[in-house]
């Protein structure tokens, strides 16, 4: 597996460092648990007037359509049955989304089935 972050400048934002790293965590060990063996899981910061833009794309196998409406849900797994090889019982996004709304980070989730997927995040700058 390889992390490439691409940062341009200076990336600081003030929040709950606690729920920041709960978030980033919860996102980064998804990439990394639904990509295959040796793919590249790219994090980038851009700043944007009024907030810092965080992505996190991965190459693993993706959300269907049907699902994205859901992944934020408590105890949903897309497709469990399929990967029951995974570990986790689906709290992980749900704990992403209750944190980005206190702390009012805009989150968004784009992806396609087998080609992966981008979760961007908007801090508050």
């Amino acid at each position: 597996m390889r992390v490439a972050v691409q940062d341009e400048g200076d990336s600081t934002i003030a929040s709950d460092p606690f729920l920041v790293d709960l978030i980033l965590d919860n996102v980064l060990a998804n990439a990394i648990k639904y990509s295959p063996a040796g793919a590249t899981i790219t994090v980038g910061l851009a700043r944007q007037p009024g907030r810092l833009v965080c992505t996190i794309a991965d190459g693993g196998i993706g959300i269907a359509p049907a699902d994205l409406a859901r992944i934020f849900d408590p105890l949903y797994r897309a497709d469990a049955l399929a990967h029951k090889d995974i570990e986790g019982v689906g709290l992980g996004l749900s704990i992403v989304d209750k944190a980005c709304a206190l702390l009012g980070i805009e989150r968004a989730v784009q992806s396609e089935l087998g080609r992966g997927t981008v979760f961007t995040l908007g801090f508050p700058a």
